[in-house]
């Protein structure tokens, strides 16, 4: 029986190598999700003596790269469309308008590593503006030990927000801060100035999670008197503009196709000008 099982092992091992070779090979035709589970999968297959064996690194072997890395930001293109990598490098270069030239290395599926020759560069990029390339939003995160375990995480942007059909006398600083309170995160606030074309309306600046449908009004109460009032989003990126979920265009939509063959559309477009 001690004969057979080892038999067996030993070919469930040969097996495994075979599949590893034949992903070596062909490994340019996978594309990265499926890379993946492939490598799961082999993960439960059975390890040679050779293959188990443990190889031992030192702080100075990785040091190089992980200040390499420390000068660095991970972005994230929140999208299904996969962006034109030289077109994507020259815009960012032309846009960011760094001290010196950055690199820019594909890691993932919609995934990049921005490295920058100083950490001045890499600051003054982080603390820009939400920035988009090709109606996707490019979600920046700096770099940390095990970031990539994280990844999924990268779904918040911060967007302006105009707040419409408020009383002209309740478009105060403090009625921005109370509404803001509906969103993850306010960051600041903006009543019109005397003469300003909008100013009929509040602006708060929030962290968005892009991962969850777009809050289309709210309703707000003084005394008696009480109002429904509207948001209106600026600068929308790869917005669907019936539904109010970030991923897909209206034309995709598949919530919209439903309420099409039941005779049920609405919405209001969500996107300021």
């Amino acid at each position: 029986m001690d004969s057979k099982l080892s038999s067996c092992s030993a070919d469930a091992c040969r097996v495994a190598r075979s599949v590893i070779l034949e992903v070596d090979l062909r490994a340019e035709i996978y594309p990265i999700s499926m890379e993946h589970d492939i490598v799961d999968k082999l993960k439960l297959l059975c390890l040679s003596s050779e293959e188990k064996g443990e190889v031992s690194l030192e702080e100075i072997d990785v040091f190089k790269s992980k200040k390499e890395c420390e000068r660095s930001l991970l972005g994230k293109m929140f999208g299904s469309k996969k962006p034109n990598f030289a077109g994507l490098r020259n815009t960012l270069l032309n846009i960011w308008q760094t001290k010196e030239v950055f690199s820019v290395r594909e890691i993932g599926q919609n995934l990049f590593q921005f490295v920058f020759a100083s950490q001045e560069d890499k600051l003054k990029v982080l603390g820009g503006k939400s920035w988009s390339f090709e109606n996707q939003y490019l979600i920046l995160r700096e770099w940390y030990d095990n970031i990539l375990d994280h990844v999924e995480s990268f779904t918040s942007v911060d967007l302006w927000i105009q707040v419409w059909n408020l009383p002209y006398h309740w478009i105060t600083m403090e009625t921005g801060r109370k509404i803001g309170i509906k969103f993850e995160n306010i960051l600041d606030v903006l009543i019109p100035k005397l003469g300003s074309s909008k100013g009929r309306c509040i602006k708060v600046l929030v962290e968005i999670d892009l991962a969850k449908p777009l809050l289309r009004e709210t309703f707000i109460k003084l005394r008696e008197e009480s109002r429904w009032v509207d948001f209106k989003y600026e600068n929308l990126q790869g917005f669907c503009s019936y539904c109010g979920v970030v991923g897909h265009l209206d034309k995709l939509c598949q919530k919209k196709r439903d309420d099409t063959k039941k005779n049920t559309l609405s919405g209001d477009n969500l996107a300021s000008g």
